[in-house]
């Protein structure tokens, strides 16, 4: 048991310490969002939804969506527009 806390904590703490902070919509918004290919893509984002925040300390902090096999799309949003969850 002692082995398993001595091994397991450092990595759990050094896991939680490099995930990416979330954030929630505060309000309904169109979002240009700038796909990993390069292209523009806008989505309407809902009041609710869940994001992941790439750059918080910006004046318009940086907000990600995951596409399926192609990455983050980024998008700079108002920070009124986010209420942060950690």
């Amino acid at each position: 048991m002692i082995g398993l806390i001595v091994v397991g904590g450092p990595w759990l703490a050094l896991s939680w310490q490099n995930t990416r902070p979330l954030a929630t919509m505060t309000d309904k918004g169109l979002f240009a969002f700038r796909l990993p290919n390069g292209r523009e893509d806008y989505v309407t984002l809902s009041k609710g939804s869940t994001v992941t925040v790439f750059d918080a300390t910006a004046a318009d902090p940086v907000i990600g969506l995951w596409y399926p096999r192609l990455g983050y799309a980024t998008a700079a949003v108002p920070r009124a527009a986010l209420r942060f969850v950690r």
